[in-house]
């Protein structure tokens, strides 16, 4: 089946929103409050003989309004950074042509069908997902999952008031802008897609969409909960939860593998020469999932001799 004109449409409303929640797609549905956790931030300072090279704030990339004001100790951070890091830089993201790519790597383009890739439990799971939304059984039939998944989470998130515009990346480039400060980034638009669409290949795409529908089943809820384990930096609750759940279903390890941990290489590859630059800091917006766990950034900055102190 081709695309038509509104398919077009919609994948230039949401091109930059997709990816604003590439990971936040996995990161919802496993988080809660650890109970008598100590008041902390998401926020960690990274330094050397020489003093702090970096401020890494953990990054909710969809939110509402009410996220702030950010706690003193963050902004204070970021004032005392010369420089802002992104996850990316969705600001510079050329729209049109990442509208183009997802009809290119998220379509079937030999006349494939969603609905016969799709195995009874999780084609009724999507048909009860779909309600509600602007997205159709017909709309949805040309995608492949992975796309189906993405866009299904940005119309829930969206429908529930979370949007790119409140998220923590956009307001921390507004505030550099102010500063005229210069903003780099950790991943291109175009690599982000390239994780994404990997996952066309074997089945990744079919758990890719059941990961979603598991998620979006109890995202208002998953939402609320995120958003007091982000306030109150509870690091420990955010990764027992986070990490059980995959290892409690290990068919879903291959995403997290791929979502995550490969990622994380290629980021503190790209952070290394903020690090060695000893005249300024560095303040670093990157999504939570990434910072913490084993295989996290933080882990990897601390095996490097770094000092990483949370704040």
């Amino acid at each position: 089946m081709s695309m038509n004109a509104g398919h077009k449409s919609l994948f230039q409303k949401l091109g930059r929103k997709i990816l604003a929640v590439s990971v936040f797609s996995l990161l919802v549905f496993v988080l809660s409050v650890s109970a008598g956790a100590q008041k902390k931030n998401f926020l960690w300072s990274v330094s050397d003989q020489s003093g702090v090279r970096l401020h890494i704030l953990g990054s909710i990339h969809l939110a509402k309004e009410n996220l702030y004001p950010l706690d003193p100790v963050i902004q204070e951070a970021f004032a005392d950074s010369a420089g802002l890091v992104v996850e990316v830089n969705a600001e510079e993201m050329d729209q049109a042509l990442m509208a183009k790519e997802l009809l290119i790597k998220g379509v079937y383009s030999d006349g494939g069908n969603l609905w016969d890739e799709l195995d009874p439990p999780t084609a009724a799971q999507l048909r009860n997902a779909l309600s509600g939304t602007i997205l159709t059984e017909e709309a949805v039939s040309p995608m492949k999952p992975w796309l189906v998944g993405m866009t299904l989470e940005v119309q829930k998130l969206l429908a529930l008031g979370y949007v790119e515009e409140m998220g923590l990346d956009r307001h921390f480039i507004r505030l550099a802008r102010q500063r005229s400060l210069p903003v780099g980034e950790l991943e291109s638009a175009m690599e982000q897609l390239e994780v994404l669409s990997s996952f066309s290949e074997g089945d990744g795409g079919l758990r890719y969409l059941q990961v979603t529908l598991i998620e979006i089943g109890g995202i208002e809820e998953g939402m609320e909960k995120l958003f007091k384990t982000w306030t109150s930096g509870d690091v420990k609750g955010f990764e027992d939860i986070y990490f059980s759940t995959f290892e409690e279903r290990p068919e879903f390890f291959p995403i997290l593998e791929k979502l995550i941990y490969r990622r994380n290489e290629n980021m503190l590859r790209r952070l290394q020469p903020y690090l060695a630059d000893s005249a300024s800091r560095t303040f670093v917006v990157v999504g939570a999932a990434h910072l913490v766990g084993p295989k996290g950034l933080l882990a990897s900055l601390e095996a490097q001799g770094y000092k990483v102190e949370q704040r």
